[in-house]
């Protein structure tokens, strides 16, 4: 089956997961850190056409939502600001800027953790607190047919921070419609 990734509907809803700091973010008291973690993400996004045939501005909103390992909890909403470029009649590439809008609330309290010379103490929030961050996006997808495709994003987060950079990254099926 032949089609150009263009001629999909410029309309889309992606189901999927998010997982913020992989590779460094601690999941466990040995130090391991996690790779994948299931947060359910929904993502409502649009393109249009922009200065050049086969690039496209692509605008999207997201939200997800974390699992934590104590009473604490986080969700994000996700505004992505991207070109999407048709690399080939079926693969898109994107690339462009995001913000996220953290929200983390709690009962209080602490969690001991092993951060790989001894351990140290993290403190949950014992009031809802709401952060700011940009991030540098770098994805692909994958178009299946004129309804569905799959897309892979990674995300620099606090790019402009060398000290507290971190690498994030988004898997979802999108819809067409």
């Amino acid at each position: 089956m032949s089609f150009n990734a263009y001629s999909i509907s410029p309309l889309w809803v992606g189901f999927g997961s998010t997982t913020r700091n992989f590779s460094t973010a601690q999941k466990d008291e040995a130090g391991k850190t996690v790779k994948f973690s299931f947060n359910p993400t929904v993502f409502v996004g649009t393109s249009f056409p922009f200065l050049f045939s086969g690039i496209y501005l692509s605008p999207a909103i997201g939200y997800a939502k974390y699992s934590t390992q104590d009473s604490a909890k986080r969700s994000e909403i996700i505004l992505q600001y991207h070109i999407s470029q048709e690399i080939t009649s079926y693969f898109l590439l994107q690339y462009g800027l995001s913000n996220t809008l953290t929200r983390i609330s709690g009962k209080g309290g602490s969690v001991s953790l092993n951060n790989g010379t001894g351990t140290a103490t993290f403190y949950t929030p014992d009031t809802a607190k709401t952060s700011y961050m940009a991030s540098l996006d770098l994805g692909g997808e994958f178009i299946f047919t004129q309804s569905f495709g799959t897309r892979l994003q990674f995300s620099v987060d606090r790019f402009l921070n060398s000290q507290s950079r971190r690498v994030s990254h988004f898997v979802t099926i999108n819809y067409y419609f």
